[in-house]
């Protein structure tokens, strides 16, 4: 088993995958099918292949379970769909599945419109705008009002602002923290996490509770959830609570920085933001925002978003076998650590000619399994039509009204959360008229 060069004692590989994750996981790939690097003293076995990453999710999915990475994350996030294993995780998917069920996610589409708007109309000409908070404010805005429908949602919302920026950020260091004990010292950090958690926990208790006594008749994820069963019986309030949480890290992250990004990439490339133009006012024809019966009609908008799911794809995910496995002729005993990177699987030049461009008319890989954005398998993230919906329909209804300027002496750089996001994102709106 080839092990990547520029092992260190004690630290292993630890200090370059945390210098360079993104370069570090690309580099994988010329060392071998599987690769085994090592975090401090844990060995970890890197899958760079679209057939062996297509294999663990799919096609022999019932030998592993989640790995490392989502057991950090159980302790901050709860046992969610995206944490669960086994018996519990597919308990919840089938109680969940029918709250993102595509006919059930159209319907969530004039709320997603209607928010995209309102952000739209809140821009001033000229006046410069964080676009990675503002995009991450309005998929949180998305999230919580198609969770919770009623007039509770915006006090809702107005709580998670505050704490979901602490808790993502805390979230993140957490999950991929190779030293989680440091999340007990009690330092500033680690009291300000404390309180986000406390303060978002709070708020959603409160509203399972009150949504819980009042009985609505509300079609909305919260009253599914409340309403779902299996085997004769339903979810607790710590479970329902598990799932909101679940919703709003997984609803809001990957959807606002592919968002961000987009509008960073529109910036840098006038052809795209052409082409954008001519195909939304076309559909749109002189209306402000999309509908649901205009997304089909939107090829170009979609190719847009793919790309940037692409482009700026999940640094890595992991998984570990329950029984030894096989993997590219190497036997790999029950409890390693396995990971792959859609990232780095996503600009292999093999599948991707010149990775690094931006490309929306690029060819479909001729190995579909090469791109996994929202993973694969049973496993796949369930709100994934959800995300895509989300992001066309606020693609359309910005390009509709207004043209987005890079701020001056500003150099944007991708970080590496759980997800790649820019560092900062100024950009300065001048509407569409003027521009």
């Amino acid at each position: 088993m080839p092990t990547a060069p520029g092992r260190k004692a004690v630290l292993g590989h630890a200090l370059e995958f945390r210098r360079d994750p993104l370069g570090f996981l690309r580099s994988l790939r010329s060392h071998g099918d599987v690769v085994r690097i090592h975090l401090g003293p844990l060995p970890v076995y890197v899958l760079t292949t679209p057939g062996l990453v297509h294999r663990v999710l799919v096609g022999e999915a019932g030998k592993y379970d989640k790995g490392r990475l989502f057991d950090n994350a159980r302790g901050v996030i709860g046992n969610g769909i995206i944490t669960s294993a086994g018996a519990v995780h597919r308990r919840h998917r089938r109680m969940i599945q029918p709250a993102f069920h595509r006919t059930v996610v159209a319907e969530y589409a004039e709320v997603m419109s209607a928010a995209a708007s309102a952000m739209a109309d809140s821009w001033k000409p000229g006046q410069a705008i964080e676009v990675a908070e503002v995009m991450r404010n309005l998929t949180l805005g998305i999230v919580v009002r198609t969770m919770v429908s009623t007039d509770s949602d915006r006090r809702l919302e107005s709580e998670l602002l505050e704490s979901l920026p602490v808790f993502l950020a805390g979230v993140a260091w957490r999950t991929y923290s190779p030293a989680p004990f440091l999340a007990k010292i009690p330092i500033p950090a680690n009291r300000r996490f404390d309180a986000a958690v406390a303060g978002m926990r709070g708020a959603l208790i409160r509203t399972v509770e009150t949504a819980r006594a009042t009985g609505g008749e509300n079609h909305d994820v919260l009253a599914m959830l409340l309403a779902a069963r299996n085997d004769g019986s339903g979810m607790t309030d710590k479970q329902i609570n598990d799932e909101l949480v679940t919703l709003l890290v997984a609803g809001t992250e990957t959807a606002s920085s592919a968002l961000a990004w987009i509008f960073h990439e529109i910036a840098h490339n006038p052809e795209i933001e052409a082409r954008l133009r001519e195909e939304v006012d076309a559909v749109l024809d002189c209306r402000s925002r999309p509908a649901v019966a205009d997304l089909p009609a939107l090829t170009y908008t979609r190719r847009v978003v793919d790309e940037a799911l692409r482009h700026y794809g999940l640094p890595a995910l992991m998984r570990r076998p329950t029984v030894p496995v096989n993997l590219g002729g190497r036997w790999l005993p029950a409890g390693a650590e396995l990971l792959f990177s859609p990232y780095a699987l996503h600009h292999d030049p093999v599948t991707y000619p010149e990775p690094d461009r931006f490309d929306p008319d690029r060819e479909s890989p001729t190995d579909r399994r090469a791109f996994i954005p929202f993973g694969g398998g049973a496993r796949q993230c369930i709100g994934n039509e959800f995300a895509l919906m989300e992001m066309v329909i606020v693609v359309a209804t910005v390009v509709a009204r207004w043209s987005l300027r890079p701020a001056p002496d500003h150099t944007v750089r991708p970080v590496v959360t759980g997800v790649v996001v820019p560092n900062r994102l100024p950009m300065i709106p001048t509407p569409r008229l003027a521009a």
